[in-house]
């Protein structure tokens, strides 16, 4: 860049590492990252203001993440245009009026609308369902009037999926039904398209319903979405392609559709989390996690000095505070403005607004606000051995900006001096500060500044990309060890013991087996004509959020399943699905199973406050560490909304002693376990002290919130 032109009226930080005289050799910015992109249908949305489960991929990888999700989309939007229904416009106008048109299920900002022969761009979208009557906001006026059929949006797939360049493609449609044959070919076109751009297909089956059979309210059904799963699993394995089963890890981990929203059928935050770990270990496969170079920021608040706690991402330290900072956002296509659900439309000027790697990608006069500073971390191309890296900065005015750079030695940061270079002022990375080829740097500079671009890079050597790794494509697949016959924990799934006992294990502190069973109520109403969620329960104390109700004897087809959604108190629940007419004097079986689906029997443990079970395990002479691992959960359905995840409430302790039962060395205590309110697998590994002879497992909770834990499994390592 020379002179500041193009630049606005307001503060702009530009970082560009390397000599002013030449490109650097191994830069690393946003465009450098490898790209993974999201498409399907409303289910990759993040709807009624849920985070997408890519936004959740983004803040935990170090890739670029693109969401091209439409609701209402499938595969056909993607392949082939789009036509049917009348439209209206005017000459010298912007909007594109049609009745009984498709517009809400394939259309994306940027792609081509063409009517009468006349192409302009779409800016957005705006449906009024249940008609199929949409408007189409286009980017130029209209040159011409125009009143009839004829009227084709282009196919999807070079906006939504080729023009991003990307090196993996995520496909998911539960709105291609069962898939049928023709769809089926669809999913092989997508895949062979995939693979022609030089990317990586990931196929995935569809989030499984919370159907009218499961308690919930969504009339879709169930069997529907389990066909889908079976011929994208079929798929998968015929085109060699990487597969996460979201559908049977639904049934397997949410049985309770917890992490669901209460249309039944889109995901929530948290729920999304099943879907991540999936995707996760598919990426860590193919070598994604663990991807260079990068780049990865978070706007910090203004009080965030300490920059100490728990993060979400996968980087080491400095870690940054959940609740005090904000990890960057990519564009999220159901609600661009991120805290409102109902926005002017998801248009292109939006997608850009909310895109901060968008605006850091490069040096073009819009950045992300300073705020109250922001933090990166980056890493170089793999196998780079930099004698330097030089970090530049460019402002307008006399913007006050200030860089410390992280040192990992001495856990502390360090500011840095800045030189001018012209237009330019350039701070140097202390050696300190790399470490394994990454580091980390704070910036901040005055109110109204912003940062228009990073990047940056050595003084040598070739420029590394991410390339796949040469595994097998294969299926994401989740089992429980607990039944493994090494397995040195006895009951390990709590089902043995009687009442409020689990055999093998010391409770302690209200700690106590959570089993499931199904009780006769000897009463049920639905009382309530303007609400007909609410229902009135004799007999039935002691029910909880997520348990079933089976009414029968109905004399207005009330008779069915009914999921307990919320406790109102005298007696009352909300519950998910919504009875047909006001009606007493029914009959109905009280079903309760808080258990996972992988651990049979449907048994827990759950410890909350002061609660505690400890077990005891012999170890063999000759171990030298242990393998572990159990499923666990977090239960506390107040605090359960669109947007919530809970806290790190997990406790795991480890105690090992010698044959006269004294202590070995300092207990190893597990407190940094990722939470849920669905069921999430913990697998680790320790070293045992010399001597060992004994294991010591306690499982409890961080606080008052009551965790879930089954499936326990510990095995000696020679």
């Amino acid at each position: 860049m020379s002179g500041t032109s193009s630049l606005p009226l307001f503060p702009v930080v530009a970082l560009i590492a390397g000599a002013a005289s030449a490109q650097p050799r191994h830069p690393f910015a946003v465009s450098s990252m490898p790209t993974v992109v999201f498409t399907g249908d409303s289910q990759s949305c993040g709807r009624n203001l849920a985070i997408d489960f890519p936004q959740l991929v983004s803040r935990s990888l170090p890739v670029r993440v693109i969401n091209t999700a439409v609701g209402g989309s499938n595969s056909s939007a993607l392949l082939y245009p789009m036509k049917g229904g009348t439209v209206r416009v005017t000459r010298g106008e912007k909007v594109l009026h049609g009745e009984n048109v498709r517009w809400g299920t394939g259309p994306f900002p940027g792609m081509k609308v063409t009517v009468a022969g006349e192409t302009y761009t779409i800016d957005h979208i705006d449906e009024h369902p249940p008609t199929r009557n949409a408007e189409l906001y286009l980017c130029e006026p209209a040159r011409a009037d125009y009143h009839g059929a004829d009227c084709v949006v282009e196919p999807g797939w070079e906006v939504r999926v080729a023009s991003h360049k990307p090196a993996v493609v995520c496909l998911m449609f539960i709105n291609d039904g069962a898939l049928p044959a023709t769809k089926q070919d669809d999913w092989r076109e997508m895949v062979r398209r995939t693979r022609e751009l030089g990317a990586v297909p990931v196929l995935m089956s569809p989030v499984a319903v919370d159907d009218s059979a499961a308690g919930g309210g969504h009339p879709g059904d169930n069997r529907k979405v389990l066909k889908n799963a079976r011929a994208v699993a079929a798929l998968a394995a015929s085109e060699r392609c990487w597969f996460v089963d979201v559908t049977n890890l639904y049934f397997a981990l949410d049985p309770g559709f917890r992490g669901v929203v209460h249309d039944g059928i889109h995901p929530d935050t948290d729920g999304s989390t099943l879907i991540v770990n999936g995707l996760q270990w598919v990426f860590a496969q193919m070598g994604l996690t663990d991807a260079r170079p990068f780049v990865r920021g978070w706007r910090l608040s203004p009080t965030d000095t300490t920059m100490e706690g728990g993060a979400d991402d996968c980087r080491s330290v400095p870690r940054v505070p959940n609740h005090e900072s904000a990890a960057f956002r990519t564009a999220q296509p159901d609600h661009p403005d991120p805290d409102h659900q109902e926005t002017a439309g998801f248009s292109l000027a939006a997608i850009r607004r909310n895109d901060d790697y968008g605006l850091i990608a490069e040096l073009d006069g819009e950045g992300v606000p300073l705020g109250g500073g922001l933090m990166f971390r980056c890493g170089l191309p793999r196998g780079a051995a930099p004698t330097s890296v030089n970090v530049r900065l460019a402002t307008m005015a006399a913007t006050l900006v200030q860089v410390w750079f992280w040192l990992p030695g001495e856990n502390r940061w360090s500011e840095a001096s800045i030189s001018t270079e012209g237009d330019w002022r350039a701070a140097a990375l202390p050696a300190a500060a790399l470490q394994g080829g990454e580091f980390a740097v704070r910036i901040s500079g005055s109110v109204g500044g912003a940062l228009d671009a990073l990047a940056g890079g050595d003084a040598g050597g070739a420029l590394g990309r991410w390339h796949p790794s040469e595994a097998e494509p294969s299926a994401y697949r989740l089992t429980s060890d607990h039944s493994r016959t090494d397995n040195l924990v006895r009951n390990a799934d709590f089902a043995a013991g009687s009442i409020g006992m689990a055999d093998g294990w010391k409770l302690t502190g209200g700690a106590a087996p959570n089993r499931p069973f199904r009780r006769q109520v000897r009463s049920v109403a639905f009382i309530d004509e303007r609400d007909l969620r609410l229902m009135e329960l004799k007999g039935a104390e002691g029910a909880r959020e997520f348990d079933l109700l089976e009414v029968a004897g109905s004399a207005e087809s009330n008779d069915g399943a009914y999921r307990i959604l919320h406790l109102v108190g005298d007696g009352r629940v909300r519950v998910r699905k919504r009875a047909k007419a006001a009606e007493t004097g029914l009959q109905a079986e009280w079903v309760h199973d808080d258990g996972c689906g992988l651990v049979p029997g449907g048994c827990c443990l759950e410890v909350a406050g002061e609660g505690a079970a400890k077990t005891t395990a012999a170890l063999p002479g000759n171990v030298s560490r242990i393998q572990v691992s159990l499923f666990y959960r977090v239960f506390d359905p107040s605090r359960l909304g669109t947007r919530d995840v809970p806290d790190r409430e997990a406790r795991l302790s480890f105690l090992f002693r010698d044959s006269a039962g004294a202590q070995l060395g300092a207990p190893w205590e597990v407190a940094d376990l990722t939470c849920s309110y669905q069921w999430q697998k913990a697998e680790m590994s320790h070293a045992v002290p010399t001597g060992s002879r004994t294991v010591d497992l306690m499982l409890r909770s961080g606080s008052a919130t009551a965790v879930q834990y089954t499936g326990t499994y510990v095995a000696a390592q020679p």
